[in-house]
């Protein structure tokens, strides 16, 4: 978590306490012989965030659980305002003003908490008995089914944990909008920041996650397809 403002809110409601609760618990955690947190400039991170899943998943409710999910689709559902200016000017969305709410660090620990939970919790009977799998993958389909350009770019450089928590919900999302008449993914190769040093490349992580993907060799021909 970080102190920006939108993600103090944002980790208030998932937890479910103020903001300030929450800081005195990391305070007091971050005291302890092999702290399992740690705090770096404005920043605080987990040591070890597979371990500690390990330790605490049968403490994770089920209200934690939706509050997670709910916080995750809302801000992930959300368009990028950086995709309001000319694309010359993307690069200094900041100096517009025209920035998420969350930091960049925040919302990638959303989407890759998603890729933790499916792939470990699975293995906690207390996790096990969320359905976590089945929740990540409405959500993720949620998020890409009928995407449009917007989402799509929004998203791109969360394509790769969002590949990797739904494989299968990602894999139909590509067809499918490969299927329509106006491609609405394809504007992952067209669009671009302009010529800048900073210019962005809104394909690449798309590319990274069919190959992320294509190492299963139960999907390797459906992403042959897909390329």
């Amino acid at each position: 978590k970080s102190d920006r403002p939108g993600d103090r809110e944002v980790i208030a409601r998932i937890a479910g306490e103020s903001y300030a609760a929450i800081e005195k618990a990391l305070i007091t955690l971050s005291r302890l012989d092999d702290a399992p947190v740690v705090r770096i400039g404005t920043v605080w991170k987990a040591k070890a965030s597979l371990e500690l899943l390990d330790l605490f998943a049968e403490r994770i409710t089920g209200d934690e659980l939706d509050r997670y999910l709910t916080e995750t689709s809302v801000i992930l559902s959300a368009p990028d305002p950086a995709l309001e200016l000319e694309p010359e000017n993307r690069s200094a969305a900041e100096i517009y003003g025209k920035t998420r709410a969350q930091s960049g660090l925040l919302i990638e620990s959303l989407a890759d908490s998603l890729i933790k939970l499916v792939v470990r919790g699975e293995e906690m009977p207390g996790l096990a008995r969320l359905n976590l799998t089945s929740r990540v993958d409405r959500l993720v389909r949620d998020l890409l089914r009928d995407a449009d350009t917007t989402r799509w770019l929004s998203l791109a450089g969360l394509l790769q944990p969002l590949a990797e928590a739904a494989p299968k919900e990602f894999l139909s999302a590509v067809e499918r909008s490969l299927a329509m008449s106006n491609r609405p993914i394809a504007a992952l190769f067209t669009a671009g920041d302009g010529d800048s040093y900073f210019a962005r490349s809104y394909h690449v992580d798309l590319l990274w996650a069919l190959e992320l993907l294509a190492w299963s060799p139960s999907r390797l021909m459906r992403v042959v397809r897909i390329l």
